[in-house]
């Protein structure tokens, strides 16, 4: 639902989809039987919200470990809150970069600002107390002038944990200089999210 400047999602090659239940529930045993899990993060290239079993995976698994939901807000209508909220969830992570639509709109391309700030007002009075609400904050040459502001807005919206994640050419596929400067190291031509696993 948005084109984020900074994800490499358009340099991987791996198949897109939305994963079914079967296909959950079959990796989610198998890691719940390993026996050490204390922690399931829905996060990753792409927006987890899209998927409609989201709430469905979360409380099957949140009786076994903690969960944590990284979203840029955009979907998170009073449904999907409630939804998550029953479903356990534990922490949710706004991906947020920007204090105004100047600045946050050319980064997070598709979503709209204004949006955003309504669905993290809903969530607070929503889910005060039953869901931790931190940020990650992508600092880019758009945002570092402005981390002040940034951090005003989102402790204004009660979110007061706020992470803060240095801008890369992930992928070697962000070629915007005047929103991120770091380009691929010269011994690769793209950063491997996957060579470890």
């Amino acid at each position: 639902n948005a084109y984020c400047r900074m994800c490499p999602l358009d340099a991987l090659t791996l198949p897109r989809g939305t994963m079914s239940w079967e296909t959950f529930q079959a990796v989610a045993d198998k890691v719940v039987a390993f026996g050490q899990t204390e922690l399931f993060s829905f996060s990753g290239i792409g927006e987890p919200t899209l998927n409609p079993l989201l709430a469905r995976f979360i409380a099957y698994v949140s009786p076994y470990a903690q969960t944590n939901l990284s979203t840029n807000g955009s979907l998170l209508s009073e449904a999907a809150i409630q939804a998550l909220l029953e479903a356990g969830l534990h922490t949710l992570i706004l991906s947020f970069n920007g204090a105004d639509a100047t600045t946050y709109e050319p980064i997070m391309v598709n979503l709209h600002f204004d949006e955003v700030q309504k669905a993290m007002q809903r969530l607070v009075s929503m889910a005060d107390g039953r869901i931790n609400r931190l940020a990650n904050v992508t600092v880019s040459n758009l945002t570092k002038s402005q981390l002040p502001a940034i951090k005003s807005r989102l402790n204004d919206w009660g979110i007061e944990q706020i992470m803060y994640s240095p801008c890369h050419n992930r992928g070697g596929n962000f070629r915007d200089g005047t929103i991120c400067a770091t380009p691929p190291s010269p011994a690769t031509t793209r950063c491997d999210l996957f060579a470890s696993t």
